[in-house]
C-alpha cells in the first residue's frame, strides 16, 4: 500500500487517455490519505489555494490546511506533505490538467472535461483501484486506522501523536479506539528493549574479559 501511489503515478504517466487522467488522481488521493488520513468529505473537496498551498514553490513540501468549519470535530487542521507528493500535485495542476481541460483547475478532483467529481465517485474509484492493483478491499476511511497502526507499531502508546494526526478532540477518544490492541505492541517493544539491554551487557562483559586476557 505504501508503494501504491508511486506505482499508479508511473503507470498512468505512460498514457494521455481519460482513464490515465483519472488514475493520476487516484494516485494523488491515495498518496494524500497515506500522509494525511482525512475524512472523505475533506479529501473530495480539496481546492488549490484554499486547502492546498505551496509556500516554498515547486520541489518543496506543501501544506494541506482545513478550516474549523470544514472538519467533523470543528478543529483547524494543518498538515505538511512531502516534497515528492507536493511535486506531483504541482505537476498535475500546472502541466497535466491543462492539457485536458485547457486551464489550471481550482479543485483537485475533476473529470477529463473539467467538471468537479463527486465524493461518492471518488471513493468508489479509490476502492476499485486498490482492489485492482493490490487485490485488497479497502475503503478510504480505513486509511485512518492504517495510519494509527503504523504509528503505534513503531511507537506503542503514542496516542497523542495519533490524536493530532486524526484530528480527535480528545486523547481518550483515540485511546478508546486503539488501546485494546496496543498491549501486544507494548509487550513487543518491551521485549526488544530487554534484548537490547542484554546484548549491551554481554558486549561489555566480552570487552572486559578480552582486556583481562590481554593484561
Amino acid at each position: 500500500m505504501l508503494n501504491l501511489p508511486d506505482r499508479l503515478w508511473h503507470h498512468a504517466r505512460r498514457s494521455d487517455s481519460p482513464q490515465a487522467f483519472l488514475l493520476l488522481q487516484n494516485a494523488l488521493a491515495i498518496g494524500i490519505l497515506l500522509h494525511v488520513p482525512m475524512r472523505m468529505q475533506n479529501l473530495s473537496a480539496l481546492a488549490f489555494g484554499e486547502h492546498l498551498h505551496f509556500p516554498q514553490g515547486p520541489h518543496k513540501p506543501a501544506l494541506i490546511m482545513l478550516k474549523r468549519e470544514e472538519t467533523k470535530t470543528k478543529m483547524k487542521l494543518n498538515f505538511e506533505i512531502s516534497a515528492v507528493l507536493a511535486d506531483r500535485l504541482w505537476v498535475f495542476r500546472n502541466d497535466i490538467a491543462p492539457q485536458f481541460i485547457g486551464r489550471k483547475p481550482d479543485t483537485l478532483f475533476i473529470t477529463p472535461k473539467g467538471k468537479v467529481r463527486g465524493q461518492a465517485a471518488i471513493a468508489i474509484e479509490i476502492q476499485k483501484t486498490i482492489l485492482r492493483f493490490l487485490g485488497v478491499k479497502t475503503t478510504p476511511h480505513q486509511f485512518r486506522h492504517l495510519s494509527a497502526k503504523i504509528i503505534l507499531d513503531r511507537n506503542p502508546g503514542a496516542y497523542e501523536l495519533v490524536r493530532q494526526l486524526l484530528g480527535h478532540t480528545s486523547q481518550k477518544t483515540t485511546a478508546n479506539f486503539y488501546a485494546g490492541i496496543d498491549t501486544l505492541r507494548a509487550g513487543r517493544a518491551h521485549a526488544d528493549l530487554i534484548n537490547e539491554i542484554r546484548q549491551s551487557n554481554l558486549g561489555r562483559r566480552r570487552r572486559r574479559r578480552t582486556r583481562g586476557r590481554e593484561e
